[in-house]
């Protein structure tokens, strides 16, 4: 609920603001739930190239961490994913 509540006001801010706040919110919400399909998510915006001066990938590669952190398989399949993103970009 108090999620939302932030969603709704960083829509106020800039892009750039928007999009980093917008991470961060997401990955606190779902920190320590092993949420398979939201590690997946933030991988999925890990794997976008940035524009210069774009900043939220950050909070997504802390997110992955928060998230998988609840489980030892959910765990090491984010880290094998993170692996493969320094490996190959």
């Amino acid at each position: 609920m108090r999620v939302e509540a932030m969603s709704e006001v960083s829509k106020t801010f800039n892009e750039k603001i928007r999009k980093y706040c917008d991470m961060t919110l997401l990955s606190s919400a779902y920190a320590g739930a092993g949420n398979v399909l939201k590690v997946q998510n933030l991988l999925g915006h890990c794997s976008q190239h940035l524009d210069k001066g774009e900043t939220h990938q950050g909070p997504v590669v802390l997110g992955i961490a928060m998230v998988a952190m609840a489980e030892e398989l959910g765990l090491q399949m984010a880290i094998r994913s993170l692996e493969h993103l320094l490996q190959y970009g």
